[in-house]
């Protein structure tokens, strides 16, 4: 089945490649290539952030792998992959066999440099450390001390002394870096940050690169002269006595917490809740009822829907709420059978007053909290009051 393409392929220009990405992807590269082997071949102004080994997916079948390389600036990556599409760069596998790299920008914008890496660019820093007056039995010792898995390569000048190490990301240095200054003796302790190889041209170009082993650190500095010098190792300290913990309490002490009681009565309190007898309560001047029993109290849903209403039904807040509930229920609506309940009272109330029948309209003030008013007065409707004045 033919897969779509999600993007567009790069034009070999360079204007349009500078300014677009820092990342490049190395494909087609041996299975057992290492990011120190893809290091010797790139190279470019500013230098390199990190190389990384990853899975070749262009190609899952033969098992080759790729390597993403981010550069600090754009436009030596730009550069790079122009340089690599003139002289294409090679690399030899274990068995001996040469792959020959793909080369491409990634042809989307980079993300600005993580904070981390921002500031270490900001003070110049690099992916090499580079130490002054390094005894060469002591190479081993600082290698063991920083790790040998990040090293791309390892460099000793004998004449002045400089031991340099560079590592596959400007992370890993710095890193390495306050391992170093956390742990190494005073005596070596003179690492600085140094241009790494990536940032330099080398006089030789080579279009092959052999194999670089992932032991390669091991096999050249684990033996003498460089791993001569063992420097007492400080004893750790004893292990501090383990701290102990309260013990979880027992189901028995759970439960007694629950119930707030001591757990020495708690079988006797279980056995009175379980003996205890029912009791009923009547709320005065109404018929809810509110049952006792061993473990809580019992009501009835009418009941606890009548005292809902005795507290809540004339609040004018929940006045829709109530309208709702008695249209659900498709029953009558007591708050506004109430109302007109309590108007009619109001009604006769100002009649015995006035000594009218009950049956006639009483005469209320304009102060008259239900807003009582001549009939003649009342709002009627638009109809209503022509079908009057006809």
């Amino acid at each position: 089945m033919p897969l779509h393409k999600i993007f567009a392929d790069q034009p070999r220009s360079a204007p349009f490649l500078q300014g677009c990405s820092r990342r490049v992807l190395l494909t087609n590269l041996p299975p057992d290539v290492s990011a120190a082997q893809v290091l010797r071949a790139v190279h470019g102004y500013g230098g390199v952030v990190s190389a990384s080994i990853v899975p070749d997916l262009g190609a899952p079948a033969t098992g080759s792998r790729a390597a993403m390389v981010e550069f600090v600036y754009a436009a030596s990556a730009a550069q790079y992959v122009e340089y690599a599409r003139h002289r294409p760069q090679s690399f030899r596998a274990a068995d001996g066999s040469v792959h020959t790299a793909a080369v491409h920008l990634i042809p989307t914008l980079s993300y600005p440099h993580a904070t981390g890496d921002h500031r270490l660019l900001q003070k110049n820093g690099t992916r090499a450390l580079a130490f002054s007056n390094f005894p060469p039995a002591a190479i081993w010792y600082v290698l063991c001390l920083v790790g040998t898995r990040r090293v791309s390569n390892v460099q000793y000048n004998e004449q002045t002394g400089e031991l340099t190490l560079e590592f596959e990301s400007l992370f890993d240095a710095n890193r390495a870096l306050d391992t170093v200054e956390r742990r190494l003796p005073l005596t070596l302790r003179r690492a600085r940050c140094k241009t790494d190889s990536s940032q330099e041209w080398p006089s030789i170009v080579q279009d092959v690169h052999d194999h670089v082993p992932s032991t390669h650190i091991e096999q050249q500095w684990n033996r003498p002269p460089y791993n001569t010098h063992d420097y007492p190792r400080q004893e750790a300290p004893p292990p501090a006595a383990p701290e102990r913990k309260p013990a979880s309490p027992t189901p028995r002490e759970k439960m007694a917490a629950q119930y707030d009681v001591s757990p020495s009565r708690l079988s006797s309190y279980i056995a009175e809740r379980d003996a205890f007898e029912e009791t009923e309560y009547r709320i005065i001047g109404s018929t809810i009822k509110l049952t006792r029993r061993g473990w809580g109290w019992s009501i009835s849903a009418e009941d606890d829907m009548k005292l809902l209403m005795a507290n809540a039904l004339h609040e004018p807040d929940l006045a829709d709420e109530w309208d709702r509930h008695f249209a659900a229920h498709d029953s009558v609506n007591l708050r506004t059978w109430e109302r007109y309940g309590l108007l009619a009272r109001h009604r006769r109330e100002r009649a015995a007053e006035q000594g009218l029948e009950e049956w006639r309209v009483p005469q209320c003030g304009a102060a008259c909290e239900w807003g009582c008013c001549s009939i003649k007065a009342a709002p009627v409707p638009r109809a209503v009051a022509q079908y009057l004045a006809a």
